[in-house]
Protein backbone atom coordinates (compact mmCIF):
# COMPACT_ATOMS: atom_id res chain seq x y z
CA UNK A 1 0.00 0.00 0.00
CA UNK A 2 3.18 2.17 -0.16
CA UNK A 3 2.76 2.74 -3.32
CA UNK A 4 -0.37 4.34 -3.69
CA UNK A 5 -1.92 8.04 -3.32
CA UNK A 6 -0.62 10.30 -0.96
CA UNK A 7 -2.95 12.92 0.42
CA UNK A 8 -2.05 16.27 2.28
CA UNK A 9 -5.34 17.35 4.47
CA UNK A 10 -6.80 20.16 2.96
CA UNK A 11 -10.60 20.95 2.41
CA UNK A 12 -11.14 21.00 -1.07
CA UNK A 13 -14.02 22.08 -3.37
CA UNK A 14 -16.34 19.37 -4.24
CA UNK A 15 -16.23 19.84 -7.91
CA UNK A 16 -12.46 20.27 -8.04
CA UNK A 17 -12.53 16.78 -5.93
CA UNK A 18 -15.16 15.23 -8.45
CA UNK A 19 -12.99 16.27 -11.20
CA UNK A 20 -9.77 15.55 -10.81
CA UNK A 21 -10.73 12.10 -9.74
CA UNK A 22 -12.78 11.16 -12.68
CA UNK A 23 -9.36 11.38 -14.63
CA UNK A 24 -7.22 9.31 -12.22
CA UNK A 25 -7.37 5.60 -12.66
CA UNK A 26 -6.22 3.36 -9.03
CA UNK A 27 -4.30 0.63 -9.36
CA UNK A 28 -5.16 -2.02 -7.08
CA UNK A 29 -3.55 -5.29 -8.19
CA UNK A 30 -0.76 -5.50 -5.83
CA UNK A 31 -2.64 -3.69 -2.80
CA UNK A 32 -2.60 -5.72 0.35
CA UNK A 33 -5.30 -5.74 2.26
CA UNK A 34 -5.45 -3.25 5.57
CA UNK A 35 -3.44 -3.44 8.57
CA UNK A 36 -5.64 -3.87 11.36
CA UNK A 37 -9.65 -5.62 10.96
CA UNK A 38 -12.13 -4.66 13.78
CA UNK A 39 -14.73 -7.31 15.30
CA UNK A 40 -17.44 -5.76 16.79
CA UNK A 41 -18.76 -8.24 19.47
CA UNK A 42 -22.05 -7.05 19.70
CA UNK A 43 -23.32 -6.57 16.26
CA UNK A 44 -20.63 -9.09 14.87
CA UNK A 45 -19.71 -5.94 12.00
CA UNK A 46 -16.21 -5.83 10.98
CA UNK A 47 -13.95 -2.85 9.84
CA UNK A 48 -10.60 -2.19 8.98
CA UNK A 49 -8.46 0.22 9.54
CA UNK A 50 -5.17 1.48 8.01
CA UNK A 51 -3.56 3.01 11.16
CA UNK A 52 0.32 3.33 11.05
CA UNK A 53 1.95 1.38 13.91
CA UNK A 54 2.18 4.38 16.46
CA UNK A 55 -1.12 5.13 15.83
CA UNK A 56 -2.60 1.43 16.06
CA UNK A 57 -0.66 1.30 19.48
CA UNK A 58 -2.89 4.34 20.94
CA UNK A 59 -6.07 3.63 19.75
CA UNK A 60 -6.40 -0.21 20.66
CA UNK A 61 -4.59 -0.28 23.90
CA UNK A 62 -7.59 0.74 25.11
CA UNK A 63 -10.72 -0.77 27.36
CA UNK A 64 -12.64 -0.71 24.55
CA UNK A 65 -10.52 -2.93 22.32
CA UNK A 66 -10.39 -5.31 25.27
CA UNK A 67 -13.82 -5.85 25.70
CA UNK A 68 -16.60 -4.88 23.06
CA UNK A 69 -14.20 -5.07 20.35
CA UNK A 70 -11.98 -7.22 18.90
CA UNK A 71 -8.59 -6.84 16.95
CA UNK A 72 -6.62 -8.00 14.36
CA UNK A 73 -3.79 -7.53 12.50
CA UNK A 74 -3.15 -8.19 9.45
CA UNK A 75 -0.33 -11.16 8.51
CA UNK A 76 0.21 -11.45 4.68
CA UNK A 77 1.34 -14.60 2.59
CA UNK A 78 5.02 -15.12 1.71
CA UNK A 79 8.00 -17.20 3.72
CA UNK A 80 9.04 -16.64 7.29
CA UNK A 81 11.74 -17.13 9.50
CA UNK A 82 10.81 -19.51 12.04
CA UNK A 83 12.82 -21.84 14.86
CA UNK A 84 15.90 -21.34 16.20
CA UNK A 85 19.71 -22.41 15.50
CA UNK A 86 19.62 -26.08 16.17
CA UNK A 87 17.41 -26.36 18.78
CA UNK A 88 16.21 -30.01 18.55
CA UNK A 89 12.24 -29.49 18.70
CA UNK A 90 11.89 -26.43 16.35
CA UNK A 91 15.41 -25.62 14.56
CA UNK A 92 16.16 -22.60 12.52
CA UNK A 93 13.73 -23.08 9.07
CA UNK A 94 11.46 -21.56 7.05
CA UNK A 95 7.43 -21.42 7.08
CA UNK A 96 5.26 -20.69 3.92
CA UNK A 97 2.05 -18.71 4.44
CA UNK A 98 0.32 -19.38 1.22
CA UNK A 99 -2.37 -16.87 2.14
CA UNK A 100 -3.10 -13.89 4.01
CA UNK A 101 -4.36 -13.92 7.99
CA UNK A 102 -5.11 -11.81 10.56
CA UNK A 103 -4.31 -12.61 14.20
CA UNK A 104 -5.74 -10.72 17.38
CA UNK A 105 -3.31 -8.15 18.89
CA UNK A 106 -4.52 -9.69 22.37
CA UNK A 107 -5.46 -12.93 23.95
CA UNK A 108 -8.88 -12.81 24.10
CA UNK A 109 -9.97 -11.60 27.57
CA UNK A 110 -12.45 -12.88 29.81
CA UNK A 111 -14.94 -10.43 28.58
CA UNK A 112 -14.59 -11.09 25.14
CA UNK A 113 -14.94 -14.45 25.86
CA UNK A 114 -17.95 -14.03 27.76
CA UNK A 115 -19.43 -11.99 24.45
CA UNK A 116 -18.50 -14.76 22.22
CA UNK A 117 -20.28 -17.43 24.45
CA UNK A 118 -23.05 -14.90 24.75
CA UNK A 119 -23.36 -15.37 28.60
CA UNK A 120 -22.60 -12.08 31.02
CA UNK A 121 -19.95 -10.21 31.12
CA UNK A 122 -17.54 -9.95 34.06
CA UNK A 123 -17.18 -6.38 34.92
CA UNK A 124 -14.11 -3.97 36.18
CA UNK A 125 -10.65 -4.92 36.10
CA UNK A 126 -11.73 -8.52 35.92
CA UNK A 127 -12.75 -8.51 32.21
CA UNK A 128 -9.49 -7.43 31.46
CA UNK A 129 -7.83 -10.52 32.49
CA UNK A 130 -6.80 -13.56 29.74
CA UNK A 131 -9.30 -15.82 29.75
CA UNK A 132 -8.13 -19.25 31.06
CA UNK A 133 -9.72 -22.86 32.01
CA UNK A 134 -11.10 -22.70 28.10
CA UNK A 135 -9.86 -26.03 27.25
CA UNK A 136 -8.48 -27.33 23.91
CA UNK A 137 -12.32 -29.59 23.39
CA UNK A 138 -14.60 -26.69 24.61
CA UNK A 139 -13.05 -24.30 22.56
CA UNK A 140 -12.97 -25.88 19.22
CA UNK A 141 -15.98 -29.21 20.01
CA UNK A 142 -13.52 -31.65 18.66
CA UNK A 143 -10.16 -32.73 18.96
CA UNK A 144 -9.04 -32.81 16.18
CA UNK A 145 -7.14 -30.07 14.67
CA UNK A 146 -7.80 -30.49 10.74
CA UNK A 147 -11.91 -30.99 11.77
CA UNK A 148 -13.79 -27.52 11.18
CA UNK A 149 -14.25 -25.80 14.69
CA UNK A 150 -17.49 -26.39 16.24
CA UNK A 151 -18.10 -25.12 20.09
CA UNK A 152 -17.22 -22.06 21.21
CA UNK A 153 -15.39 -20.75 17.96
CA UNK A 154 -17.81 -22.52 15.83
CA UNK A 155 -20.53 -21.29 17.07
CA UNK A 156 -18.94 -17.55 17.06
CA UNK A 157 -17.76 -17.95 13.10
CA UNK A 158 -21.91 -18.69 12.62
CA UNK A 159 -22.19 -14.91 12.59
CA UNK A 160 -19.57 -14.06 10.12
CA UNK A 161 -19.52 -14.96 6.53
CA UNK A 162 -16.31 -13.20 5.13
CA UNK A 163 -14.01 -14.53 7.98
CA UNK A 164 -13.51 -17.65 9.51
CA UNK A 165 -12.35 -17.23 13.24
CA UNK A 166 -10.26 -20.32 15.01
CA UNK A 167 -7.01 -21.09 16.81
CA UNK A 168 -3.43 -20.26 14.80
CA UNK A 169 -1.46 -23.11 14.22
CA UNK A 170 1.65 -23.41 16.01
CA UNK A 171 3.68 -21.16 12.97
CA UNK A 172 0.84 -18.88 12.48
CA UNK A 173 1.35 -17.87 16.34
CA UNK A 174 5.33 -17.90 15.88
CA UNK A 175 5.03 -15.86 12.85
CA UNK A 176 3.20 -13.49 14.37
CA UNK A 177 5.04 -13.19 17.29
CA UNK A 178 8.27 -13.03 15.97
CA UNK A 179 7.07 -10.12 13.63
CA UNK A 180 9.51 -10.04 10.99
CA UNK A 181 12.78 -10.67 13.35
CA UNK A 182 14.72 -14.43 13.50
CA UNK A 183 16.08 -14.31 17.09
CA UNK A 184 14.66 -16.29 20.26
CA UNK A 185 12.97 -12.71 21.50
CA UNK A 186 11.62 -10.35 19.29
CA UNK A 187 13.31 -7.37 21.50
CA UNK A 188 16.95 -9.04 21.11
CA UNK A 189 18.38 -10.54 24.13
CA UNK A 190 16.50 -11.72 27.56
CA UNK A 191 17.56 -8.98 29.57
CA UNK A 192 14.81 -6.44 28.13
CA UNK A 193 12.10 -8.73 28.87
CA UNK A 194 10.43 -7.47 31.58
CA UNK A 195 9.14 -4.45 29.46
CA UNK A 196 7.34 -7.08 26.83
CA UNK A 197 5.93 -9.83 29.54
CA UNK A 198 4.58 -10.67 32.67
CA UNK A 199 6.88 -13.79 33.36
CA UNK A 200 8.22 -15.66 36.96
CA UNK A 201 10.31 -12.69 37.88
CA UNK A 202 7.66 -9.90 37.86
CA UNK A 203 4.06 -11.33 37.68
CA UNK A 204 3.59 -12.03 41.44
CA UNK A 205 2.38 -15.51 40.52
CA UNK A 206 -0.87 -14.25 39.00
CA UNK A 207 -2.07 -13.44 35.43
CA UNK A 208 -2.54 -9.65 34.29
CA UNK A 209 -4.57 -7.46 32.09
CA UNK A 210 -3.71 -7.54 28.54
CA UNK A 211 -1.85 -4.94 27.15
CA UNK A 212 -0.04 -3.97 30.21
CA UNK A 213 2.88 -4.46 28.61
CA UNK A 214 4.53 -3.39 25.13
CA UNK A 215 4.17 -5.08 22.28
CA UNK A 216 6.51 -6.54 19.60
CA UNK A 217 7.14 -4.91 16.45
CA UNK A 218 3.68 -5.67 14.37
CA UNK A 219 1.75 -4.49 17.55
CA UNK A 220 0.78 -7.56 19.35
CA UNK A 221 0.68 -7.83 23.14
CA UNK A 222 1.31 -10.20 25.24
CA UNK A 223 3.02 -12.47 23.59
CA UNK A 224 5.49 -14.17 25.64
CA UNK A 225 3.97 -14.69 29.27
CA UNK A 226 0.98 -13.57 30.82
CA UNK A 227 -0.54 -17.11 29.43
CA UNK A 228 0.36 -19.92 27.46
CA UNK A 229 -1.98 -19.61 24.34
CA UNK A 230 -3.72 -22.67 22.46
CA UNK A 231 -2.44 -23.61 18.97
CA UNK A 232 -4.34 -25.57 16.21
CA UNK A 233 -1.73 -28.75 16.00
CA UNK A 234 -1.10 -31.73 17.72
CA UNK A 235 2.05 -31.74 19.23
CA UNK A 236 5.16 -33.61 17.11
CA UNK A 237 8.80 -33.76 18.39
CA UNK A 238 10.60 -31.74 15.95
CA UNK A 239 8.52 -29.14 13.93
CA UNK A 240 11.15 -27.52 11.82
CA UNK A 241 10.12 -30.49 9.74
CA UNK A 242 6.50 -28.73 9.11
CA UNK A 243 6.72 -26.11 6.45
CA UNK A 244 3.31 -25.66 5.48
CA UNK A 245 2.17 -22.71 8.18
CA UNK A 246 -1.11 -22.82 7.43
CA UNK A 247 -2.37 -26.32 8.09
CA UNK A 248 -2.00 -28.18 11.14
CA UNK A 249 0.15 -30.59 12.22
CA UNK A 250 -1.70 -33.93 13.22
CA UNK A 251 -1.29 -38.01 13.12
CA UNK A 252 -3.90 -40.32 14.20
CA UNK A 253 -4.10 -41.13 18.08
CA UNK A 254 -2.01 -37.74 19.24
CA UNK A 255 -4.03 -37.01 22.14
CA UNK A 256 -1.57 -33.83 22.81
CA UNK A 257 -1.90 -30.18 21.80
CA UNK A 258 0.54 -27.47 21.54
CA UNK A 259 0.41 -23.78 23.70
CA UNK A 260 2.96 -21.50 22.99
CA UNK A 261 4.48 -18.25 24.20
CA UNK A 262 5.29 -19.56 27.81
CA UNK A 263 3.57 -17.94 31.28
CA UNK A 264 3.70 -16.27 34.20
CA UNK A 265 4.66 -18.54 36.36
CA UNK A 266 7.36 -19.37 34.11
CA UNK A 267 11.41 -18.18 33.66
CA UNK A 268 12.38 -15.86 30.32
CA UNK A 269 14.14 -19.04 28.74
CA UNK A 270 9.96 -20.31 28.24
CA UNK A 271 8.97 -17.43 27.41
CA UNK A 272 10.63 -16.85 23.99
CA UNK A 273 9.44 -17.00 20.19
CA UNK A 274 10.51 -20.45 19.54
CA UNK A 275 9.80 -22.59 23.01
CA UNK A 276 7.07 -25.20 22.26
CA UNK A 277 4.97 -27.13 25.25
CA UNK A 278 2.35 -29.55 25.24
CA UNK A 279 -0.58 -30.86 26.64
CA UNK A 280 -2.76 -33.43 26.40
CA UNK A 281 -6.75 -33.46 25.11
CA UNK A 282 -8.46 -36.25 25.73
CA UNK A 283 -12.21 -35.87 25.16
CA UNK A 284 -15.27 -33.55 26.03
CA UNK A 285 -14.86 -31.44 28.63
CA UNK A 286 -11.13 -32.23 29.33
CA UNK A 287 -7.63 -29.84 28.65
CA UNK A 288 -5.10 -31.25 30.78
CA UNK A 289 -4.13 -34.62 32.68
CA UNK A 290 -5.68 -34.37 36.51
CA UNK A 291 -1.71 -34.36 37.02
CA UNK A 292 -1.00 -30.70 35.32
CA UNK A 293 -1.76 -27.86 37.90
CA UNK A 294 -1.52 -25.33 34.52
CA UNK A 295 -4.99 -25.20 33.19
CA UNK A 296 -5.38 -21.98 35.09
CA UNK A 297 -2.42 -20.54 33.18
CA UNK A 298 -3.13 -21.10 29.39
CA UNK A 299 -5.72 -19.04 27.26
CA UNK A 300 -5.93 -18.49 24.27
CA UNK A 301 -5.32 -15.95 20.44
CA UNK A 302 -7.88 -16.06 17.94
CA UNK A 303 -6.64 -15.87 14.31
CA UNK A 304 -8.82 -15.11 11.04
CA UNK A 305 -8.62 -16.05 8.09
CA UNK A 306 -10.29 -14.80 4.65
CA UNK A 307 -13.48 -17.28 3.31
CA UNK A 308 -14.04 -14.73 0.12
CA UNK A 309 -12.18 -14.66 -3.40
CA UNK A 310 -10.55 -11.17 -3.42
CA UNK A 311 -11.29 -8.78 -6.34
CA UNK A 312 -8.76 -6.56 -7.09
CA UNK A 313 -8.04 -4.12 -10.63
CA UNK A 314 -7.93 -0.71 -12.08
CA UNK A 315 -10.70 1.12 -10.30
CA UNK A 316 -11.80 4.48 -11.73
CA UNK A 317 -13.83 6.80 -9.70
CA UNK A 318 -16.38 8.89 -11.25
CA UNK A 319 -18.32 11.09 -8.65
CA UNK A 320 -18.28 12.78 -4.84
CA UNK A 321 -21.70 13.64 -4.27
CA UNK A 322 -22.13 15.63 -0.78
CA UNK A 323 -24.85 14.50 1.62
CA UNK A 324 -24.45 16.53 4.44
CA UNK A 325 -21.41 18.46 6.17
CA UNK A 326 -19.85 15.14 7.38
CA UNK A 327 -21.40 12.35 4.45
CA UNK A 328 -20.53 11.70 1.28
CA UNK A 329 -21.24 9.38 -1.68
CA UNK A 330 -18.72 8.21 -3.79
CA UNK A 331 -18.64 6.01 -7.00
CA UNK A 332 -16.60 4.54 -9.08
CA UNK A 333 -16.90 1.29 -11.83
CA UNK A 334 -14.78 -0.83 -13.50
CA UNK A 335 -15.04 -3.40 -16.57
CA UNK A 336 -15.53 -6.81 -15.58
CA UNK A 337 -11.85 -7.75 -17.57
CA UNK A 338 -9.62 -4.99 -15.84
CA UNK A 339 -11.32 -7.18 -12.46
CA UNK A 340 -9.11 -10.31 -11.78
CA UNK A 341 -11.67 -12.94 -9.52
CA UNK A 342 -15.28 -13.76 -10.12
CA UNK A 343 -17.43 -10.62 -9.82
CA UNK A 344 -20.39 -12.97 -11.36
CA UNK A 345 -21.85 -12.33 -7.82
CA UNK A 346 -20.16 -9.41 -6.16
CA UNK A 347 -21.68 -9.52 -2.87
CA UNK A 348 -21.91 -5.65 -0.44
CA UNK A 349 -18.52 -6.63 1.48
CA UNK A 350 -16.11 -4.13 0.46
CA UNK A 351 -12.81 -2.67 2.21
CA UNK A 352 -11.55 0.77 1.50
CA UNK A 353 -8.69 2.75 2.12
CA UNK A 354 -9.13 6.98 1.20
CA UNK A 355 -6.53 9.32 0.96
CA UNK A 356 -6.43 12.73 -0.26
CA UNK A 357 -3.70 15.48 -1.58
CA UNK A 358 -4.05 18.81 -3.73
CA UNK A 359 -1.59 17.81 -6.74
CA UNK A 360 -0.75 14.17 -8.18
CA UNK A 361 2.76 14.65 -6.58
CA UNK A 362 1.80 14.60 -3.55
CA UNK A 363 -0.90 12.38 -4.13
CA UNK A 364 2.28 9.82 -4.96
CA UNK A 365 4.01 10.89 -2.39
CA UNK A 366 5.31 8.34 1.08
CA UNK A 367 3.65 9.68 3.99
CA UNK A 368 -0.15 10.47 3.18
CA UNK A 369 -2.43 9.80 5.91
CA UNK A 370 -5.12 7.56 5.51
CA UNK A 371 -8.86 9.03 6.45
CA UNK A 372 -10.18 7.03 9.06
CA UNK A 373 -14.05 6.78 8.19
CA UNK A 374 -17.49 4.99 8.48
CA UNK A 375 -19.06 2.75 5.67
CA UNK A 376 -22.86 3.86 6.13
CA UNK A 377 -24.30 1.59 3.36
CA UNK A 378 -23.20 0.63 0.39
CA UNK A 379 -24.08 -0.95 -3.06
CA UNK A 380 -23.00 -3.23 -5.71
CA UNK A 381 -23.56 -4.30 -8.99
CA UNK A 382 -22.76 -6.06 -12.04
CA UNK A 383 -24.32 -4.99 -15.50
CA UNK A 384 -22.96 -6.58 -18.32
CA UNK A 385 -19.15 -5.99 -18.87
CA UNK A 386 -19.15 -2.90 -16.17
CA UNK A 387 -18.84 -3.35 -12.09
CA UNK A 388 -20.54 -0.39 -10.43
CA UNK A 389 -19.83 0.27 -6.80
CA UNK A 390 -21.74 3.50 -4.66
CA UNK A 391 -20.93 3.76 -1.22
CA UNK A 392 -22.40 6.50 1.72
CA UNK A 393 -19.68 7.04 4.09
CA UNK A 394 -19.57 9.31 6.93
CA UNK A 395 -15.20 10.60 7.44
CA UNK A 396 -14.88 12.62 10.39
CA UNK A 397 -11.53 14.51 9.25
CA UNK A 398 -13.11 15.96 6.32
CA UNK A 399 -13.43 15.45 2.36
CA UNK A 400 -12.86 12.00 0.40
CA UNK A 401 -10.06 12.61 -2.40
CA UNK A 402 -9.56 9.34 -3.41
CA UNK A 403 -10.64 5.70 -3.22
CA UNK A 404 -8.94 2.11 -3.38
CA UNK A 405 -10.82 -0.93 -3.09
CA UNK A 406 -8.05 -3.19 -1.08
CA UNK A 407 -10.51 -6.45 -1.86
CA UNK A 408 -14.04 -7.39 -2.34
CA UNK A 409 -15.82 -10.53 -1.28
CA UNK A 410 -17.36 -12.63 -4.36
CA UNK A 411 -19.39 -15.75 -4.02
Amino acid sequence: MSDFIKPKRRHWPMAQLAALAASVILPCAACARPQWMVVNLIDNSIAFRDYDLETANAVFNTDEFKTTNMVFRLVEKGNYAAGYGTYAQNSSHTVSMTNDYYIGIFPVTAHQYARMKGTSVPTGSSGLLPIVNANYYTLRGTSMPTSEPKGVIGDFNANFTTFKFDLPTESMWEVAARAGTSGRWFFGDSSAIGSYAWYKSNSGSTRHAVGGKLPNQWGLYDVYGNVGEWCLDAYQQKLHTHTDGLTPTFASGNSKRVYRGGKFSEPVEKCSSYERAESYVSGPGVSLTSSDITKDKIGFRLAASPTWTGISGDVMLTKFSPIDDTTWRIEFEAERDQLAGDVSDLKEYLSFSVRRGSTIEELNGEDAPYADFTILTDECSVDGDIVDVAIRVEDITGPVNFLKVSGTKSE
